[in-house]
């Protein structure tokens, strides 16, 4: 994980990227490492998409992503198109 960090920060480095951008995260490990980097560095973020990526009992997530830890419960809230809208609009629930 602190090598992908690392190098992710690099790559920024080197495509003079200085203002706060959408990243999107997909996949399993990739996922979970471009997640944890967001939040660490959301001050270099706008928005953040996330794509098929899971979120463990140890992962440090704010809101209603600690709801999607459950299986049952993360289903219902994936399909929950009120919830889904809320939290869009706000950032977190």
């Amino acid at each position: 994980e602190e090598e992908f960090h690392k190098a992710f920060d690099e790559l920024l480095v080197t495509l003079n990227i200085t203002e706060p951008f959408f990243l999107v995260v997909q996949g399993f490990l990739v996922g979970s490492y471009g997640l944890t980097w967001a939040l660490k560095n959301s001050n270099k973020l706008l928005k953040v998409a996330i794509l098929n990526s899971p979120l463990t009992v140890s992962s440090p997530v704010p809101g209603v992503f600690k709801q999607l830890r459950f299986p049952l419960v993360g289903e219902f809230t994936c399909q929950n198109a009120i919830l889904a809208e809320r939290f869009i609009e706000a950032g977190t629930c």
